[in-house]
C-alpha cells in the first residue's frame, strides 16, 4: 500500500511539513519495521510524501505511518483526512507506475522524478527495508518509465 500526499492533494505548507529529510528516512523505516510493517519505502520530495509497506491490513499500517508521522514530525490534527490518499493493491502499483514514469508529476514526464524513486528505493535497500515483493515491483516501476521514454523519443 501507499499513503501519502502530493500537489495534487495539499497545499505547500502542508507538503513541507510532510517533508521527511533524507538523512531521518533510515530511522524512519527501521521504525515501521520494529512496528511490524514488512517492507518499506519513503519517497520524499518538494511535490509528495509517500510511504510504500507491504503489510496484510491497510487499516493497520496507515494507523502505524500516521503515527510515526505525527511523532516523528510533530504534525496532529485531520491532515491524514483532508489531504493524504491511500492506495492499496493495484492501485498501490499502478501508482507507484505513474509516479516513477513521471505521469504524476506536475510536468507531464518530467525526469527529476525517476532519479528520485530510484534514490528512495536505494535508502531503503541500503537500510534493509526492502525484500523480495519491493524488488520486484520497483524495478518494474522502472522499467515502466524506461518504455515512456522509448515511446515518447
Amino acid at each position: 500500500m501507499v499513503l501519502g500526499v502530493s500537489h495534487a492533494t495539499a497545499p505547500v505548507e502542508v507538503r513541507e511539513r510532510l517533508h521527511i529529510p533524507e538523512e531521518s528516512i533510515p530511522q524512519f523505516l527501521n521504525d515501521l519495521k520494529a512496528r511490524g510493517l514488512a517492507e518499506g519505502v519513503v519517497l520524499s520530495t518538494c511535490n509528495r510524501t509517500e510511504i510504500y509497506v507491504n503489510s496484510q491490513s491497510q487499516e493497520e499500517a496507515t494507523r502505524i505511518i500516521g503515527d510515526e508521522l505525527t511523532q516523528k514530525l510533530g504534525i496532529a490534527g485531520d491532515w491524514a483526512e483532508k489531504y493524504s490518499y491511500s492506495l492499496s493493491s493495484t492501485g498501490a502499483y499502478r501508482h507507484l507506475f505513474l509516479v516513477a514514469s513521471g505521469l504524476d508529476s506536475m510536468v507531464v514526464g518530467e525526469p527529476q522524478i525517476l532519479g528520485q524513486v530510484k534514490d528512495a528505493f536505494r535508502i531503503a535497500s541500503t537500510s534493509e527495508a526492502t525484500g523480495a515483493l519491493f524488488e520486484k515491483i520497483f524495478n518494474r516501476a522502472f522499467q515502466a518509465r524506461n518504455a515512456f521514454e522509448l515511446r515518447q523519443g
